[in-house]
């Protein structure tokens, strides 16, 4: 249900930094998709007040990021708008912020045990080194075209494509 309010973080920075204009048909529009979620996914879940915080506050760093994604790409000065241009500048200050979240939580002692991998033969270690490559590749190709559609159209168009992605 919290996940539902990132179009409403992108609206609400879009407006703030004058990439849409206030037009009571969009917000209606963004507040009818927000709603139809919210009653979507209601009673789905328990209450967890730290995953609520969680999430409330990637929704908010989203909409921060894709609005901020899309005034880099749009201007053309910077020389960004080809997504893989984005994508190289982008994605390792993406890591890095990331990271410390994952020493917290995770600990770095996951990704220094066998915990990590867990093969028993170099047979096993290859599928799973496959399978975590056709990850990257899947990854990398959502990530190209997420950046693509930013730089033709707006953040606000991805939060809803993303809601279409996720429904089926």
């Amino acid at each position: 249900m919290t996940k539902s309010s990132a179009v409403l973080f992108i609206l609400f920075f879009s407006l703030i930094f004058k990439l849409e204009e206030l037009k009571p048909a969009l917000i209606l529009v963004v507040l009818l998709i927000s709603g139809g979620l919210f009653m979507f996914t209601y009673k789905s879940t328990q209450f967890d007040a730290r995953g609520f915080f969680l999430v409330l506050a990637a929704s908010c760093l989203g909409g921060i990021r894709w609005t901020l994604t899309q005034i880099l790409m749009q201007k053309a000065e910077l020389g960004l708008q080809n997504p893989i241009d984005t994508m190289f500048h982008l994605q390792p200050l993406m890591f890095l912020s990331l990271f410390p979240l994952f020493v917290g939580i995770e600990g770095l002692h996951v990704s220094t045990s066998t915990q990590l991998f867990r093969y028993q033969d170099v047979h096993s270690l290859l599928i799973l080194l496959a399978t975590l490559g056709v990850g990257g590749l899947l990854a990398f190709g959502l990530g190209y075209s997420e950046f693509l559609l930013v730089s033709k159209t707006s953040s606000l168009t991805l939060s809803i494509a993303g809601i279409f992605k996720v429904q089926f």
